[in-house]
């Protein structure tokens, strides 16, 4: 079979990264889709969204049905979000954008890591995995019975799962973050910790699970890098809600020096909850988009939309009778 090169071609290099992960993945069908933790992470290996052994270790040890309720464990190991709270937006990050937060963080041993909107607690229990008992982790969240699940029933279940593998001391604080106020209350509520309090004051990796409509300074402050030799950093997607945003990694020097870069395109649930007024639209020429862009980016998903069907179309008129996709 034979299809237009330079269309096809023309036509893939359209398409977003979340869009190729999916099909990368192979997520159409049911039966392809994986059924264990270790079928997930091979499946991101296989396509290169993994390929840190440390971070693939990280992954396969620690299960993410163990952080869902029941009635979404079947779910667990799909692509995509996972609902895991009453509320509009409390659900599990999508594997890929786990692993590949993991990948660009860079933890090491030792690292104290926090995961602001840390939901049933996935993601930190994994970076609390790859720093080690010499690390420290905290994991925040809005929702108290999201908290509760985390440390509670999730966290026992991981304990016993690993048998007593070296985890960070994990400590699961309330609370709500939705400017840099707020996160300067959450600076002073770290340094009121019992114990460690001088380990709470900064961190060198930082994973935040909501978006916000810019890169949150409070955040970039609490960043504090060990020694020359490496880099405190942030992962945080930035853009207007209810669009694709921009995944940020801020990286943070010995001298306070940071560097700010776009890595892909990712769609998260805004860091505005309730009643509250919607952020204020990102102006041109900074990290995030414009109303403009945006209007431009859904005429290139309906553009898409259209190339697909033709694609697609012209993909099954020249498949020989009885073949599949496999075969071809």
């Amino acid at each position: 079979m034979r299809v237009s090169q330079r269309r096809t071609t023309k036509f893939v290099q359209t398409l977003s990264d979340n869009f190729l992960l999916s099909v990368s993945m192979g997520h159409f069908g049911k039966a392809q889709s994986p059924q264990s933790q270790a079928e997930l992470v091979k499946a991101m290996q296989d396509v290169g969204i993994v390929s840190c052994q440390k971070v693939a270790d990280t992954l396969t040890s620690i299960d993410r049905k163990l952080f869902v309720p029941l009635d979404m464990k079947e779910k667990a190991y799909s692509q995509g979000p996972v609902r895991i709270g009453a509320c509009e937006g409390e659900v599990m990050t999508a594997p890929d954008m786990h692993a590949s937060a993991l990948e660009v963080l860079r933890i090491l041993p030792g690292d104290a890591c926090l995961d602001v909107g840390c939901g049933t607690g996935y993601l930190i229990a994994c970076m609390a995995h790859l720093s080690g008992r010499t690390g420290v982790a905290v994991g925040m969240d809005r929702s108290a019975e999201l908290i509760g699940f985390a440390e509670g029933e999730a966290m026992k279940a991981v304990q016993k799962a690993l048998g007593g593998a070296l985890l960070s001391p994990i400590r699961f604080l309330c609370h709500q973050m939705e400017s840099d106020s707020e996160i300067r209350d959450l600076y002073l509520l770290l340094e009121q910790q019992p114990e460690q309090p001088s380990a709470f004051k900064t961190f060198q990796k930082i994973h935040c699970g909501f978006s916000f409509p810019q890169v949150p300074q409070g955040l970039v402050n609490l960043l504090e890098a060990r020694s020359r030799s490496e880099e405190a950093r942030l992962v945080v997607p930035v853009g207007v809600p209810g669009s694709e945003q921009d995944l940020v990694v801020v990286r943070k020097d010995s001298n306070n020096n940071t560097v700010m870069e776009a890595q892909r395109r990712v769609t998260f649930s805004d860091g505005v909850f309730g009643d509250s007024p919607p952020p204020p639209r990102k102006e041109p020429g900074g990290l995030g988009r414009t109303q403009k862009e945006l209007e431009e980016t859904e005429q290139r998903k309906d553009e898409l939309e259209r190339e697909v069907r033709s694609v697609w179309k012209e993909v099954k008129e020249k498949m020989p009778s009885g073949a599949t996709l496999e075969e071809m």
